[in-house]
Order: C-alpha cells, then sequence, then structure tokens
C-alpha cells in the first residue's frame, strides 16, 4: 500500500520536470494528498473504508493520467500521418 502513495507523488515530480505535462502536477499532488487523508482519515470509522475510499481516488487518477496518455498517442498518430510521405 505504501508504494502506491509514493508511486503517486514521484509521478507528480516527474510531470513537474516534462514541460508538455507539467499541467498534470498540480491534479496528481491533490489526488496523492487525497488518498492519504481518506486513508488515515477514514481509518477510524472501520470496516476498512478508509482503505476503499483512498484506493478509489487512486483509480480515478489512475484512470485520468490514462486518459492523458492516451491523448498523446492520438496526436502523436496525427503528426505522424501528416508527416507521412505520399505515393
Amino acid at each position: 500500500m505504501s508504494g502506491l502513495l509514493v508511486a503517486v507523488f514521484v509521478l507528480a515530480r516527474a510531470f513537474g520536470k516534462t514541460e508538455r505535462r507539467q499541467h498534470m502536477r498540480v491534479p496528481t499532488l491533490i489526488a496523492g494528498l487525497a488518498t492519504v487523508a481518506a486513508i488515515i482519515g477514514l481509518s477510524f470509522v472501520g470496516g476498512g473504508l478508509g482503505t476503499r475510499v483512498g484506493l478509489t481516488v487512486w483509480f480515478a487518477r489512475v484512470a485520468l493520467v490514462s486518459y492523458q496518455l492516451f491523448r498523446v498517442v492520438q496526436e502523436g498518430e496525427r503528426g505522424a500521418a501528416s508527416r507521412a510521405p505520399v505515393g
């Protein structure tokens, strides 16, 4: 579980260093902090609620990053198609 939490902050740092993906840094940090807050804050409720909510936030973040990477691939394919020789 701790690896998942660390991964979010490492990814945020990597986004901060990449010029084209800097806009993803702040949402990634927010998702990381929300995950930690949910796990710690809701762990006192019992029934594993903190872990469930924390992982839900984490997987929503994975879905958003996946969508962003999908858009990068689509942009690359469009650029490659426009540069391809005709004939």
